[in-house]
């Protein structure tokens, strides 16, 4: 079977989207994997064997030379180093997140040459079996997707893992409203266009079903739960605590609560320390509270692999979500796939959050964390971790066995086959 996925980012697994899908796809060597992705940046996994990137560098550079290709398919071997690196000017419009810079990227995609020779020649030579795409709260990722699956004619899965079309959201800015309801209606049309809708959550998916009237189904990457990691006793020392991953969306806000908590813990005498290791353009603001000598510091994205050594020698990884209005409105159906790679490591979870939040109320539901639901019990927690050092062992365990239940990826795997080939087939 033949799967085609298109995505904005490359399949890396040190990025979100790559770590998602080599935890959903991983292992199912039946399949073969092709993906077109639109964001700078070399392939790194061992699922997917062809690539095919459209570039913006490119797009731009096609206006005074038509002659220039626009996109192409990618050795990961040959290519060049520079293109595992996006513009300085991308880092510096994701901390500033403004919607105008957003649609000057959506005006560059509408008037650029990138429905080339290439791309076709690459949807065409590849000649998937079925598509499955991630759906992204985007014009131009819109606008690319429904060019391939017109182009592909065959049958489309969509995979979305946040709210992108209900109006349950805040904001006081007249531009996110008027950026909503020109997404809102490309989005419904992909969910029309497709077989079958998956989601993350049980609450996105009551939501969902509820609006498209679309079969719909969870999906979360999965790992091998079957072999338990041995635990090590906790050294001595402070308690290390890690968080790994995306501090936007206000997250660094609560990290920043720990961080203030633990340096009032440790006025004393140092009992804990918290790391973070995130891909996100860190500003000085968010500099400024992430960092807190003796108590936490943040540092820069490693390798995938690297982040597994980090995880298993911490005694806590940390999840958290914004307490912000609006950041929880944007959240509270979305499911950190981190959650399952914390819990493969048979490790402690400290999550903090608002209790309506999917992920949340998901781990407080499983027992599988240790939550703080508010910012003033997160000192309480801190506390109690540090003071009961076998609440350690027994969240570790809850952690496990939360994973045996609900992350085994042969369970999900067999849910996808079965689910793919019955769409194939009509």
């Amino acid at each position: 079977m033949k799967v085609l996925i298109f995505s904005q980012t490359p399949w890396r697994n040190d990025n979100s989207f790559g770590s998602s899908y080599t935890g959903i796809f991983g292992g199912m060597d039946d399949l073969e994997f092709a993906n077109i992705y639109c964001r700078a940046g070399l392939p790194q996994n061992d699922i997917c064997k062809r690539h095919f990137y459209i570039s913006e560098k490119a797009l731009i550079k096609n206006w005074l030379d038509k002659r220039v290709p626009t996109g192409w398919e990618i050795d990961t071997v040959d290519s060049p180093d520079d293109l595992n690196r996006e513009p300085k000017v991308y880092n510096r419009a994701r901390r500033l997140r403004w919607q105008i810079l957003y649609w000057a990227r959506d005006l560059l995609w509408l008037v650029s040459r990138w429905q080339s020779r290439e791309l076709n020649a690459f949807i065409d030579n590849f000649d998937a079996d079925i598509l499955f795409f991630p759906l992204y709260y985007s014009n131009y990722t819109n606008r690319v997707a429904r060019y391939i699956v017109k182009r592909a004619q065959k049958k489309l899965i969509i995979y979305i893992s946040d709210d992108n079309y209900t109006l349950r959201q805040f904001s006081l800015s007249p531009l996110y409203w008027i950026n909503r309801f020109i997404i809102r209606p490309q989005v419904k049309d992909m969910i029309g266009r497709c077989a079958l809708l998956y989601v993350i959550s049980d609450v996105q998916k009551r939501v969902y079903e509820r609006i498209f009237g679309k079969e719909t189904k969870v999906l979360t990457k999965g790992a091998d739960f079957t072999r338990k990691p041995k635990s090590s006793p906790r050294e001595d020392g402070p308690l290390r605590l890690l968080f790994t991953g995306n501090i936007g969306s206000g997250r660094w806000k609560v990290l920043g609560e720990i961080a203030k908590s633990l340096k009032e813990m440790n006025a004393g005498g140092q009992k804990a320390v918290l790391d973070i290791y995130t891909l996100t353009p860190v500003s000085r603001r968010m500099a400024a509270a992430l960092n807190v000598p003796g108590s936490a510091a943040v540092h820069g994205a490693v390798s995938a692999a690297r982040v597994k050594e980090l995880q298993s020698g911490a005694d806590v990884l940390v999840h958290v979500e914004s307490f912000e209005l609006k950041e929880r409105l944007k959240t509270y159906c979305s499911f950190s796939t981190k959650i399952v790679d914390y819990a493969h490591m048979a490790k402690c979870i400290l999550a903090a959050g608002p209790e309506e939040v999917a992920s949340i109320r998901h781990l407080a539901e499983n027992d599988a964390a240790i939550v703080a639901v508010s910012r003033r019990e997160i000192p309480e927690k801190l506390k109690e971790m540090v003071e009961t050092p076998g609440i350690l062992t027994e969240y570790a365990d809850k952690a496990w066995a939360c994973g045996e239940r609900n992350y085994q990826a042969k369970a999900i795997q067999t849910m996808l086959r079965t689910d793919m080939q019955r769409i194939i087939k009509g």
